[in-house]
């Protein structure tokens, strides 16, 4: 019998609102960014293990983060860095965080600035991989 080998990364986080403080584990996924109030990229909220299901009775990290009034969290899968043109020319990260840098006010507004850059990127590309984004931005007290 052929065992199959299967394993997926993932980012899990827990936000408090209050505080702004997220702890979270990332298994092995690429790591989401604070980006700060000036659009800085203030952290990388690195691995804390690898991929889950890589090896058995695998032990996670916790870490924490700090998202201060006015910063957003960007969550991203690999398919948005690596998202292809036509002439087979990736998205990357670089280009990535520099949208974030110039990010609109809101994370919608963010996530559609991105999304929007990645589709004029691949044209008329075939999809290699999900797209997937998750921005949340702690709002500026009042």
């Amino acid at each position: 019998m052929r065992r199959q080998f299967l394993f997926a990364t993932l980012f899990f986080g827990i936000l408090d609102p209050e505080s702004g403080a997220v702890n979270y584990v990332n298994a092995g996924h690429n790591p989401p960014l604070v980006v700060g109030a000036d659009g800085s990229i203030k952290a990388r909220l690195t691995r804390t293990g690898m991929a889950v299901g890589m090896f058995p009775d695998m032990e996670f990290g916790i870490e924490e983060a700090q998202i201060d009034p006015g910063e957003t969290l960007l969550a991203y899968t690999d398919g948005v860095t690596e998202a292809k043109n036509m002439q087979d020319e990736m998205f990357s990260d670089e280009r990535l965080e520099a949208l974030a840098a110039s990010a609109p006010l809101s994370a919608e507004g963010l996530l559609d600035h991105i999304q929007a850059a990645v589709n004029a990127h691949v044209g008329g590309a075939p999809p290699s991989d999900d797209i997937t984004l998750l921005a949340i931005r702690r709002e500026a007290a009042v």
